[in-house]
């Protein structure tokens, strides 16, 4: 009888043993699904936010473009340098476009950064062009960059910091272009 109750006692050890794998096992599989789902959840979430910003950007471009053919067909586009007035004609309405369409988007701001603006271009059809010289987080081409803030002819508001350009360029640039192009300069009202 003895040996009975020992076997019959082993019997019973050795199914407390596999629920307790079993259990484990469980506790194991829940986890690894459940970090799965996680990680899952951080390369969609990634995934859309670059297909975000990816539509963002070809919208603004598409905007930006559309903006300088008007300004080109209708014959000039005002900028405004710190004060300095004056009239882009002809093919120097491209100098901005040329400057900025290539560069890609960084990060998106919320406000407008502190201090006068430092070159504004209107296109003469509601939409215009601010542009700043700021310090740029995770800059690939140094730590300064742009801050460009364009409203297209709808109001759409696009502001964000590029690296690998500075106003100090462009200006230069349009400063060489006065002598090549007719530049005029007007009055504030």
């Amino acid at each position: 009888m003895r040996e009975n109750l020992v076997v019959f006692k082993n019997v019973q050890d050795n199914k407390s043993k596999r629920k307790y794998r079993n259990n484990k096992s469980l506790i194991v599989w829940i986890a690894s699904i459940s970090v799965c789902v996680f990680v899952l959840g951080i390369m969609l979430g990634t995934i859309a936010l670059g297909v975000i910003r990816n539509r963002q950007y070809w919208s603004y471009v598409n905007d930006f473009s559309n903006s300088t053919s008007y300004a080109y067909k209708k014959g000039s586009m005002k900028v405004n340098d710190q004060g300095d007035n004056y009239i882009l004609i002809g093919d120097a309405v491209y100098i901005p476009y040329n400057f900025l369409h290539h560069l890609k988007m960084g990060r998106p701001w919320e406000e407008v950064p502190e201090g006068s603006e430092t070159i504004q271009f209107d296109y003469g059809n509601g939409s215009t062009l601010q542009i700043w010289d700021v310090e740029v987080k995770n800059a690939k081409r140094g730590t300064r960059g742009l801050y460009i803030k364009f409203i297209n002819s709808e109001g759409k508001v696009y502001q964000f910091d590029v690296d690998g350009a500075s106003v100090s360029k462009i200006r230069s640039t349009l400063n060489r272009k006065k002598g090549e192009f007719k530049i005029n300069t007007f009055e504030k009202n």
